[in-house]
């Protein structure tokens, strides 16, 4: 996992994240923790994990939810809480979790909103906006708990064909690739 500075060309920090597939990443901004979603182990053969930087450096902590079998997107919101999606094993249903800050253990949250398949997870600042790139949109939830409830979203239009995986806020404009 390479780290660039904001608008930076080249890498000024290697996490070793060994064994895992890496997927999405998250930086926490009051503790400078990243976090690293992994589709996958190559050390077991076996599911993916949440790998936590503590302060972007060093070692990681690895956690696991039963429930998931593949990583994907994770976020932080403004109190240093992670939430990340991923897929369960065999049907693939979106699967969603919280690891609270100062938590050692993912817990299931369940969301009002139906996720086809899981995208980007990102703060807006006042809620957690969870992306579904079956049906090409962006939900925004209001979390509380182990529940997060839909407050709005934006879908996006055009060629089905391809994914749009991962998505970026600044200020009032969502960015993506297409």
């Amino acid at each position: 996992v390479l780290e660039f500075k904001h608008g930076g060309t080249k890498s000024i920090q290697e996490l070793n994240d060994f064994g895992h597939y890496p997927v999405g990443c998250a930086v926490d901004p009051k503790s400078g923790d990243v976090a690293v979603a992994n589709y996958a182990s190559t050390l077991s053969l076996g599911p993916g994990s949440v790998s936590i930087f503590h302060g972007g450096h060093g070692i990681a902590s690895s956690y696991q939810d039963q429930a998931f079998n593949a990583y994907f997107f994770c976020g932080y919101d403004d109190k240093g809480n992670l939430f990340v999606d991923g897929a369960d094993y065999g049907s693939y249903n979106t699967q969603f979790a919280e690891l609270a800050n100062g938590s050692s253990k993912l817990n299931s949250v369940t969301l009002d909103q139906t996720i086809g398949y899981p995208g980007g997870v990102m703060w807006d600042g006042k809620y957690l906006a969870v992306q579904d790139t079956y049906t090409r949109t962006v939900y925004r939830f209001k979390m509380a708990g182990s529940k997060g409830t839909s407050v709005g979203s934006v879908n996006f239009k055009g060629n089905n064909t391809s994914l749009l995986t991962q998505f970026w806020l600044d200020g009032n404009a969502i960015l993506m690739p297409y």
